[in-house]
């Protein structure tokens, strides 16, 4: 049990918003995903019934929520909370893990709400949602993008599904546009939809953790739309130079290069199929050897910057704008069979991980 005290806070803590969440609402989602079976609300009886009305109206509140205005005695599986103290997803999972106490906890994960200033736990809450395994694009320049709207989205009712909609749209336009336009500028526009298709692509994951939004759908979705998005530019760039020119060439390079794109993320679909989960990527960082040595370091290395969803999108744009696309469609084709071998070996690792854990007791 989690136990939130706001007797010791002003009264309107409870209701005040962070991103689009209140208070209480916020500290009941975050328990709940962090695997807590029960919160219980202590608060003044002024506020008792508003704090109750707003907190089990959220939908996607599971877990029972009660209130009190009396503290009561903590039980020796109970983590108490100070309810002007909000935790990041980490935070609250660290504390009931044991990991961290209060007084341990790292700043990064708690901050302090007050009624006149929210700013400091949201900037909070958004440096969490920073992955380790972020490429260095994502990390440099589309995770500053996203964050951005992200923080102005979640204090709407918008929700992951409509943001990974709008990604969609905006980036299956990128092959028709270089594929029809049959200019600078439509190889040009096709590469800017498919890079701020990415860019955008990140908001959807933010507003989700950012107020637990996260579902099964949503990650199939995601996943979906990323592929076909892909897809649509590869299409449409590697069918332009096909026509351009008279020789069998690009026509003999795209088909081989979209074949081995699909030979990418077919594997893929039937692992994710075969474990119901849309996200493939929190399936094959089960399979990572701990350590890496030698040259398959580098390999390791050079493959986590270039054969990247952030660091593709870019490297199209970037060399689209300067008028150089082939320095784009060269690299990608040959890196196609790469990506291909790479994912069937991701999809047999991943598949016997999953399948040892079956049956194991």
């Amino acid at each position: 049990m989690l136990i939130v005290d706001f007797t010791q806070t002003p009264q309107n803590i409870p209701f005040v918003k962070v991103l689009g969440l209140t208070v209480a609402e916020r500290h009941a989602l975050a328990a709940q995903s962090a695997g807590c079976d029960e919160v219980l609300f202590v608060m003044p009886g002024a506020t008792l019934k508003q704090a109750q009305d707003v907190v089990e109206k959220h939908p996607r509140l599971k877990i029972p929520v009660g209130f009190t205005d009396t503290m009561p005695h903590a039980a020796s599986n109970a983590w108490i909370l100070s309810g002007d103290i909000i935790l990041t997803s980490q935070g609250m999972k660290g504390l009931m893990d044991g990991t961290y106490n209060m007084a341990a906890m790292p700043g990064k994960y708690k901050s302090t709400v007050t009624a006149e200033n929210v700013g400091p736990v949201e900037t909070t809450l958004l440096k969490s949602l920073v992955k380790d395994a972020d490429g260095v694009v994502s990390r440099n320049i589309n995770r500053k993008i996203s964050l951005f709207i992200s923080k102005r989205l979640a204090r709407y009712s918008v929700v992951p599904n409509q943001v990974t909609a709008v990604v969609f749209l905006i980036g299956i336009l990128s092959g028709p546009l270089a594929f029809f336009m049959n200019s600078y500028w439509g190889f040009t526009l096709g590469a800017l939809c498919y890079y701020v298709s990415a860019i955008l692509d990140g908001c959807d994951g933010e507003i989700s953790r950012l107020k637990y939004l996260g579902s099964p759908f949503g990650a199939w979705m995601d996943t979906v739309v990323d592929d076909l998005v892909g897809l649509s530019y590869i299409l449409g760039l590697y069918g332009r130079l096909a026509l351009d020119t008279d020789s069998m060439l690009w026509t003999v390079v795209g088909a081989t290069t979209i074949s081995m794109y699909m030979l990418t993320i077919l594997p893929r679909y039937w692992v994710m199929a075969r474990n119901g989960s849309g996200d493939f990527q929190k399936l094959a960082a089960q399979k990572k050897p701990k350590e890496i040595r030698g040259f398959m370091k580098v390999v390791e290395g050079v493959r986590n910057v270039i054969f990247r969803t952030d660091f593709l999108p870019f490297f199209a744009f970037v060399t689209a704008a300067s008028g150089f696309v082939l320095a784009f469609a060269i690299p990608f084709a040959a890196g196609s069979l790469a990506s291909a071998i790479d994912s069937i070996i991701d999809t047999i690792r991943v598949k016997k991980i999953v399948a040892a854990k079956t049956v194991a007791p």
